[in-house]
Parts: structure tokens; C-alpha cells; sequence
């Protein structure tokens, strides 16, 4: 009888040191995914940036995307004659690119 007392002593020891180990790892795993988030973090602050964010920039950046638009009004005319209720909108992006100097070449 003492030694299946001594056995289940020592399953029950086996099993709380087997917790333990994995408590242990599991702390270990959290600890390396933390120093990870750190590291990442640390190096986004460490990166540059633009220094030049105002709104006057951001709106010159964006016409650059415009001038597609232009050149999509010049061949658009066959749709205007087709569909007329387009031509006022297209007179306009025409006005527009006729007031760009250089406009065509870029």
C-alpha cells in the first residue's frame, strides 16, 4: 500500500514540475514576444519620417495624379458626342490643360 502511495506521490510531483515547466516557457515565449514588440516599435521611431507635411504640399503632390485625368478628357470627346451630357465636364478638364504650360509633355 505505501508504495502505490509513493507511486501516485510521484505521478502528482511529475505532473505539477511538468506545469511548471510549461508556466515557465510560456513566460519565457511572452517575454521574447514583448522584447520583439519593443524592438519593432523602437525602430519605427527611429525612422525618419517627412518633416514637410503641410497641406500646401500634400494638395501640389496631388496634382501630379490630375494630369492623367487631362489627357483622359482629350481622347474622352468621341464619349461626349456620344453622350453629351458629358461635354460640359470635359470643356473643363480641356480649359484646364490648356492652362497648364507644358502640360501635354508631362
Amino acid at each position: 500500500d505505501l508504495k502505490r502511495l509513493e507511486a501516485t506521490l510521484e505521478v502528482l510531483v511529475a505532473e505539477r514540475e511538468a506545469e511548471e515547466l510549461l508556466a515557465r516557457e510560456e513566460e519565457l515565449e511572452r517575454q521574447a514576444q514583448l522584447e520583439r514588440e519593443r524592438q519593432v516599435k523602437e525602430y519605427y521611431e527611429s525612422l525618419p519620417g517627412n518633416p514637410d507635411a503641410a497641406w500646401s504640399t500634400r494638395i501640389v503632390s496631388s496634382l501630379a495624379y490630375f494630369l492623367p485625368v487631362l489627357d483622359a478628357a482629350k481622347l474622352g470627346l468621341p464619349l461626349g458626342i456620344l453622350f453629351p451630357m458629358l461635354l460640359p465636364g470635359l470643356d473643363t478638364l480641356l480649359i484646364v490643360d490648356k492652362m497648364i504650360p507644358w502640360g501635354s509633355f508631362v
